[in-house]
């Protein structure tokens, strides 16, 4: 005997079938997708955490510093001018500008050795 209701259709094992296009399946729909998009920003969150815990360990830290191309100076005052320190994270100085923060340059200390010796022309840190 086939019943009136045409929503409560069944399949072989009793259960209640969901029709295409019905509440039902937007809703698995859209919970599959939030449930993706939710696993894809923790995921991204995590990735820029390690980023920045890595960033900062010590393995980023100064170790030289190398002057050249310098003609009517001394390569030490340069390096003082620049207010760079052997031993620091290489990471905390970084920016600037847009620019500088992408070439992974110290935008305030080549300020500062261009400042303190205006013969210079370009600097590069």
């Amino acid at each position: 005997m086939k019943s009136a209701c045409t929503n409560n259709k069944r399949n072989n094992n009793g259960k209640k079938l969901i029709q295409k296009g019905s509440i039902k399946e937007k809703r698995k729909k859209t919970g599959c997708i939030s449930r993706f998009l939710a696993v894809v920003i923790i995921m991204l969150v995590l990735l820029l955490a390690g980023m920045v815990l890595l960033g900062m360990s010590p393995m980023f830290n100064i170790s030289s510093i190398q002057v050249t191309g310098v003609k009517y100076c001394n390569g030490e005052d340069v390096i003082k001018a620049s207010g760079v320190i052997k031993g620091t994270n290489g990471f905390k100085n970084i920016g600037g500008s847009l620019l500088h923060f992408l070439y992974l340059r110290y935008g305030q200390a080549e300020f500062d050795i261009i400042s303190k010796f205006s013969y210079v022309r370009d600097v590069t840190v």
